[in-house]
């Protein structure tokens, strides 16, 4: 076909221009921790651990969700090593993925639909949809279109390699690459892995004039390298984490099971009326199977046993058809899996849906393929109201992207009951200096859910970095004595609750619980300097003068050297005690 470039060029450079605005956006929310934040992405040093460690194994802070994503991590150090930690090149970076990601669209649904017009349908639906918002103007998520990249290429060589057409240079090593490209995906995100089961399909599909025996011997042979990268990745992972993730959750396998049919169905209605979108969602997180769990399960199972049926019939369309229901429905599974390690008021998000709209968008251009034979002329006017639909639609929402204010603010707007994000929003006011702000919103989640440990801890932290210690007292309390909190968080308020008897003067409550702090954790930052400063308060000029030096030692805190130095002159009688109270001292408070 003559010019057919153009048909993937502009779904390209729509895709390009529509988020080209994004590359004025800031850092929001996981950008900072996970990339600026982050010393193992600023040095090449660090690759080996890259490669054997969870995603967030540089944090002090016990992570809750183990996520191996060595492919992903190695990326952002790639990135790093030219963009640093400048705003504008990162999203520009995550700009170009979604360009190339709408372009292997074009070329899969190119080779799956043999028709450049059904082939641009799909991709200038992908390129515009407003479900990729997240995954594109967000930087953290830049791991969605890195995936999908991945998968989509793996399987566009595996089809061209089944028909036996050339594909470049490489037209003899179809096999090694579409398996070296689908091993990238998985170690770059889990939810490339329940893919696995298309290159099954498509295996299966190509030999139809075989034997079944001889069919299903053929399909195990050809997708056995897939395999083993699957265990592969499962041995790796085992090592890195000491397990596979999901031990420990924040819910219940029941809970899992209950809430997984109306997660399902949110997505897909996201999907199809992209309208409402939001960086965060409230969805009820449900414990028993109730009626309408098992209906809407009958519902789906109805609906995958229709696909499946049409999938398997011998066509050309029924083979497309299978590929779009795998690719719609499959990546979705990890994701509803993991309902059992998210936190409420974060079950769901947009910026899943990346990889499964690939086969929402190749359903579509099976839809309009079977327009444009019927009737081209009412056709395409249809198709350009969607896409100028969806382009406002995503200009619109992509604003809520540029700053964390905007962000969370978009999530309370779509969900206002969301305690979570109301915290988010504190925090963000606290760090920025607007404690007043911070307060306001804290205490409006705290108000919501008063009895809920996290809404206390939240609360209980504000009030004591804004020094209302009176205040901030009786919840830490309430929170120390909290069993199976997580080990990052009962120091943190033990240390907080130290520095608050502290300053309330309630010295001989302070040394007990600062000592119960060091019997958990000895090194932990600031500990030393308080104990330094309450001996010296007590009169133990030796005690204090051993604690500051301790503190020197774990931290290097230049404050703790000199107090440590000052206290050892008074020791020795070369320098005056400590004044009282309220007085002049020459000790140096820590940063």
């Amino acid at each position: 076909m003559r010019r057919e470039w153009l048909f993937w060029l502009i779904p390209c450079l729509l895709a390009f221009i529509l988020y080209l605005w994004t590359v004025g956006f800031g850092l929001i929310f996981d950008d900072r921790p996970l990339i600026v934040e982050n010393p193992q992405v600023h040095s090449w040093d660090y690759l080996p651990r890259l490669l054997t460690t969870h995603l967030w194994s540089y944090q002090t802070v016990e992570s809750p969700i183990p996520q191996y994503r060595p492919v992903f991590s190695v990326w952002l150090l790639m990135v790093y090593s030219f963009a640093g930690a400048s705003p504008g090149i990162w999203h520009l970076v995550s700009v170009l993925l979604h360009v190339l990601a709408t372009y292997l669209l074009y070329s899969l649904a190119r080779e799956s639909l043999g028709s450049a017009y059904a082939a641009s349908a799909a991709a200038l639906l992908f390129a515009v949809h407003p479900i990729h918002v997240e995954a594109v103007s967000w930087v953290a998520s830049c791991n969605e279109p890195l995936y999908t990249i991945l998968v989509v290429s793996s399987l566009f060589v595996f089809c061209r390699g089944l028909r036996g057409e050339t594909i470049g240079w490489f037209s003899v090593y179809w096999k090694a690459l579409s398996v070296i490209l689908w091993t990238a995906a998985i170690f770059t995100k889990e939810s490339a892995l329940p893919v696995l089961a298309v290159f099954f399909y498509l295996a299966y599909m190509s030999n139809a004039s075989l034997a079944l025996r001889q069919r299903l011997v053929t399909t195990v042979r050809l997708v056995a390298p897939y395999l083993a990268a699957v265990f592969l990745y499962f041995g790796a992972r085992f090592f890195a984490i000491g397990g596979f993730g999901l031990e420990k959750g924040e819910h219940t396998w029941q809970q899992v099971f209950c809430s997984t049919p109306s997660i399902c169905v949110f997505y897909l209605q996201k999907l199809v009326l992209p309208f409402k979108l939001s960086p965060f969602y409230l969805n009820p997180v449900l414990s028993l199977p109730q009626s309408r769990v098992w209906a809407t399960y009958g519902i789906l199972l109805l609906l995958f046993t229709v696909l499946g049926w049409l999938s398997l019939r011998h066509s050309f369309t029924s083979s497309t058809i299978g590929l779009a229901s795998l690719l719609l429905f499959l990546p979705m599974l990890p994701v509803l899996v993991g309902i059992r390690t998210f936190f409420e008021g974060e079950l769901s998000h947009d910026r899943y849906m990346y990889l499964p709209s690939v086969g929402l968008c190749l359903f579509v251009g099976l839809v309009a393929h079977r327009c444009l034979n019927f009737s081209k002329k009412a056709s395409l006017p249809v198709g350009a109201v969607l896409v100028v639909l969806f382009v406002l639609l995503t200009l619109a929402q992509e604003k809520f992207y540029k700053n964390d204010e905007a962000y969370f603010k978009r999530g309370i707007e779509v969900s206002p009951d969301n305690v979570r994000v109301i915290d988010y929003l504190g925090e963000y006011y606290a760090s920025s200096g607007r404690m007043d702000e911070a307060l306001r919103e804290i205490k409006r989640a705290h108000a919501m859910k008063p009895n809920d440990s996290d809404t206390n801890f939240h609360l209980a932290i504000a009030l004591f970095n804004d020094k209302q210690f009176s205040a901030a007292e009786p919840y830490l309390q309430q929170l120390s004595r909290l069993s199976g909190d997580a080990p990052s968080r009962h120091e943190l308020v033990l240390f907080a609750l130290g520095q608050t008897e502290l300053s309330l003067s309630h010295l001989g409550q302070a040394q007990s619980i600062l000592r119960q702090l060091a019997s958990e954790d000895d090194s932990y930052p600031g500990l030393h300097g308080t104990l330094g400063s309450l001996y010296v308060l007590l009169g133990r000029i030796s005690d204090g003068q051993k604690e500051f030096s301790r503190e020197a030692e774990v931290t290097g805190d230049p404050a703790a050297r000199h107090n440590a130095a000052y206290l050892n002159a008074v020791l020795r009688g070369e320098a005056p005690p400590p004044p009282q109270a309220g007085d002049s001292s020459p000790m140096q408070k820590a940063p």
